[in-house]
């Protein structure tokens, strides 16, 4: 997915997210431009569904409404996930039920941040 003018947008990510009404399957966690994938993705969730497209048009709605990418910079999952983190804070299971049964949920790597108000993080 990509936003090519204010105007324009280019959805190449969307429509990889499967229906639950049908039977589930184990799929790649290797989804998605990796700015805009979703944090259980990124955790090594491999059971996804449409909210995974939905994640993705949150962040291209930022981004048409900013300019610049929600969460630009990571270059593997680690430094993503960090970059949502700032954000949203480090997920638990008070926050996130079932949240550390992922396979990567490793919440002593993160940088330990609250969750910080969204009209402070992105100002338009």
């Amino acid at each position: 997915a990509a936003l090519e003018s204010p105007e324009k947008f280019s959805g190449s990510c969307s429509g990889l997210a499967r229906s639950k009404s049908i039977p589930s399957q184990t799929f790649s966690s290797a989804v998605v431009t990796l700015w805009y994938r979703p944090p259980d993705v990124l955790l090594g969730s491999t059971d996804y569904s449409t909210a995974l497209d939905m994640w993705g048009a949150g962040c291209i709605f930022i981004e048409m409404l900013q300019g610049t990418p929600a969460f630009a910079g990571g270059t593997d999952e680690l430094e993503q996930l960090q970059i949502i983190w700032k954000v949203l804070g480090v997920p638990s299971e008070d926050n996130w039920p079932g949240v550390s049964l992922l396979p990567n949920y490793r919440p002593e790597q993160s940088l330990h941040s609250e969750p910080r108000q969204f009209r402070n993080v992105w100002k338009r």
